[in-house]
C-alpha cells in the first residue's frame, strides 16, 4: 500500500526527469519551484490513490470539492507557501540531497540549476565549459539516484 513517502519520491523523481528533459523552462524562483512540486506531488498522490482503488476517476476530479461552491480539485491544495510540515520535510530532503553530493562544486551546480540558470549560464558563472557543467549534472543525477559515489 502506498503512502505519502511513495508520492513524494515519485514526485521528486518526476521533477528531476522533467528538469533533465527541459520540461520546466519557466522556473524562475523558489515560489515557482514550490508550486510545481506541489502540483506534481498532488498528481502522483492521485495516481497512487487511483491505482490502489482501481477507480476510473481521472485528474483533479479525484480530489472532489465542497458542495458550497468553494474551491474544487487542485485549487484546494495550492497556496502561496506550502504547509509548515511540508516545508520542513522539503528542507530536510534538500539538505540530505545536497549532503549526498559531498563536493562543493557539485552542490554549486545543483543550486544554480535549481535557481533556474541554464547550463551555459552556470558554466559562465563557474568559469568552465558547458560540457563540464553537463558532466557534473550527470554525476549529480547519479548520486541522487543512488548510482554514484558522493
Amino acid at each position: 500500500m502506498a503512502d505519502e513517502e511513495d508520492a513524494a519520491e515519485r514526485a521528486f523523481t518526476g521533477f528531476w526527469q522533467g528538469a533533465a528533459g527541459g520540461r520546466f523552462p519557466k522556473l524562475r524562483s523558489r515560489q515557482d519551484l514550490w508550486a510545481l512540486l506541489v502540483v506534481i506531488t498532488c498528481r502522483r498522490a492521485i495516481d497512487l490513490f487511483q491505482a490502489e482503488r482501481r477507480d476510473p476517476v481521472i485528474g483533479e476530479s479525484a480530489i472532489g470539492g465542497p458542495k458550497d461552491g468553494g474551491p474544487r480539485g487542485i485549487e484546494q491544495v495550492l497556496g502561496r507557501r506550502p504547509a509548515p510540515d511540508v516545508d520542513a520535510e522539503a528542507e530536510e530532503l534538500y539538505r540530505l540531497l545536497f549532503h549526498r553530493l559531498g563536493d562543493d562544486r557539485l552542490r554549486t551546480v545543483a543550486l544554480y540549476r535549481l535557481e533556474g540558470y541554464s547550463n551555459a549560464e552556470v558554466a559562465a558563472k563557474l568559469g568552465c565549459s558547458v560540457s563540464s557543467v553537463e558532466q557534473k549534472l550527470r554525476a549529480i543525477r547519479a548520486v541522487w539516484r543512488g548510482e554514484g559515489a558522493p
